[in-house]
């Protein structure tokens, strides 16, 4: 049991690594990143939120500008018994 769960949290721990890094890429581009039309700051907290705000998840939207690159993105909390 005990190494299935280390599993699971070293697979946790990626996947927010990951976020944290793709979110702190839009940050340093410049690029608004807004949860439920609030701007948020980017840290692990954030992304622990984005991760776990359960029972819900979280949609991402882009916002492209006139020649495709991206201008904002938005997370929305979306109720997973809505689905």
């Amino acid at each position: 049991m005990k190494g299935i769960l280390d599993g699971m949290l070293g697979e946790y721990d990626r996947m927010s690594n990951q976020l944290v890094n793709e979110l702190s890429d839009y940050k340093e581009a410049g690029i608004p990143i807004t949860v439920n039309g609030y701007q948020a700051d980017v840290n692990r907290r954030l992304a622990d939120m984005l991760l776990r705000d359960g029972p819900c998840t979280y949609m991402r939207s882009y916002s492209f500008d006139e020649n495709g690159r991206v201008t904002g993105v938005e997370f929305e909390r979306v109720k997973l018994d809505n689905i």
